[in-house]
């Protein structure tokens, strides 16, 4: 995460990780990770077009 400029806490990341394992794992699958990368992603974008 910290590479797509992303620089989360843990209670940031567990939020996330809780929000999309679909299957109640407690890990993330690839897909899963995926989904999560692209919300957070687009929450970015949007936050960045408010501050335009």
């Amino acid at each position: 995460m910290r590479r797509a400029g992303q620089n989360p806490t843990e209670a940031e990341v567990q939020d996330m990780i809780n929000e999309v394992d679909v299957d109640g794992s407690g890990y993330l699958e690839f897909p899963e990770f995926c989904m999560m990368m692209h919300k957070k992603l687009n929450d970015g974008d949007q936050e960045n077009e408010l501050k335009e």
